[in-house]
């Protein structure tokens, strides 16, 4: 494992993440937090350190069905 990439995750669990991994790709490592509100203080952050930063949040699979 990449120093770096192993950085990140420790970054994520210090700003509060309940799990964090890297994408099965490589192409990204994201963190997984309680709720809304505690993912938005961790981005804040964790954008000083990583502006590359961004937030994306889940849907339920049933949002998906019509």
């Amino acid at each position: 494992s990449h120093p770096e990439l192993a950085k990140v995750k420790e970054t994520l669990y210090e700003y509060g993440a309940v799990y964090a991994q890297m994408s099965g790709s490589g192409s990204a490592v994201y963190g997984v937090f309680a709720d809304e509100a505690s993912r938005n203080d961790a981005l804040a952050g964790i954008r000083r350190i990583y502006p590359q930063a961004i937030a994306c949040e889940t849907r339920p699979a049933s949002a998906d069905r019509i």
